[in-house]
């Protein structure tokens, strides 16, 4: 059966807590929007929440801006130069001091959460991002870049074959995982590229607070990288395709797959 109009209307705000709720206590509290409070499209994809305890919400259609109270929403305006690049946002990043890291289908913003201003930081063909002590990586496609204080280096370069999907810094090491072959580190300080997975789609990579890395699949299931050491993840029923991590405030790990969710209890 079709889903109504207003159940669409508060399903994202459902998600938000339900993930909230495994980074709090046993009991759970739902709240709901008003309908006068609307995200710009109801298929969300990314969240991020800043020092203020906002919440900044992706979608396929614009970024979302939600105080507690109201919504605000930024996309793309070619009538205004302080604009989003792209719709479309993949993922949302910040310092928690005053930055927000917008990464879109048309490329990475800097946005001011004190005046709102956007600024582009990065043009089209970014297929990955993450941003760690005040340094923003990215990829486009094999070329793997650092961009700090306004100066931009071409730190790797993979086979041209490859593909960056997903990143993620481990101290002063970077996890890149390719949508062709596996999941490479590049170390910074030796400028040396390692393979750690072959012959697989990684999906995403997620780290915990103890400094562990988990590895998303397609058709693989996970992994977990911890002290550069590899271990394969337990076989979660017939359901391979790992999309999703998050870690609650018990430290257990909850995996998000195409058709349900897991929890690794902590050790």
């Amino acid at each position: 059966s079709k889903i109504s109009s207003s159940m669409k209307r508060f399903l994202f705000i459902f998600v938000y807590i339900f993930f909230a709720t495994l980074c709090s206590k046993a009991q759970i509290t739902f709240n709901h929007l008003t309908p006068y409070e609307q995200l710009s499209n109801y298929s969300v994809i990314s969240f991020y929440q800043d020092e203020r305890g906002f919440i900044w919400i992706g979608t396929r259609n614009g970024l979302n801006l939600y105080d507690g109270k109201h919504i605000k929403i930024f996309n793309v305006n070619i009538r205004n130069k302080s604009t989003l690049q792209g719709n479309i946002i993949h993922r949302i990043m910040g310092d928690q001091r005053g930055k927000i890291i917008v990464y879109t289908n048309f490329g990475i913003d800097l946005i001011n959460i004190k005046t709102e201003k956007i600024t582009p930081l990065v043009g089209r063909g970014v297929t990955a991002a993450c941003f760690k002590k005040n340094v923003l990586f990215y990829a486009k496609e094999n070329k793997v870049f650092s961009l700090e204080q306004g100066s931009t280096k071409c730190l790797c370069i993979l086979p041209s074959r490859l593909s960056v999907h997903s990143m993620e810094l481990d101290g002063y090491n970077l996890l890149l995982g390719t949508k062709e072959d596996g999941l490479f580190m590049y170390q910074i300080d030796k400028k040396k590229t390692i393979q750690l997975i072959n012959r697989m789609y990684i999906e995403c990579i997620y780290a915990d607070k103890s400094g562990k890395y988990w590895i998303g699949t397609q058709r693989n299931g996970f992994y977990c990288y911890n002290s550069r050491i590899m271990i394969k993840g337990p076989q979660l029923g017939k359901d391979n395709d790992v999309r999703a991590f998050c870690e609650d405030n018990n430290g257990n790990i909850w995996i998000g797959t195409m058709n349900g969710l897991y929890q690794k209890v902590s050790d």
